[in-house]
């Protein structure tokens, strides 16, 4: 599978369709699903700062592409691989509180 970033010519500006949160499209890695979740706002500080800095936005609405394990298990679903979980950050959920 192509990195994260081989994406990007497949979503629009760049002449795909635009990502729409909770999507499944078949047609932005090779032979291989993704997922698309909104980035809970409890995250957006920590992976999005500069650019909050930047546009003056809060929060700043973001989406995550997930990509499936071998079996075709998304991350957030229970029977998901280990090794998907542990390689996938999952900001999509809310953050939790530091101690």
């Amino acid at each position: 599978m192509e990195p994260a970033g081989s994406a990007a010519p497949q979503i629009a500006p760049h002449g795909g369709p635009p990502l729409v949160p909770d999507q499944r499209r078949d047609d932005i890695y090779d032979n291989y699903p993704a997922v698309i979740r909104p980035v809970h706002e409890s995250w957006c500080r920590d992976f999005f700062g500069a650019a909050l800095d930047f546009y003056q936005i809060s929060p700043l609405p973001m989406a995550q592409l997930f990509w499936p394990d071998k079996e075709g298990r998304f991350p957030l679903e229970d029977d998901a691989a280990d090794y998907s979980r542990e390689h996938q950050p999952l900001p999509c959920a809310r953050r939790r509180q530091r101690h």
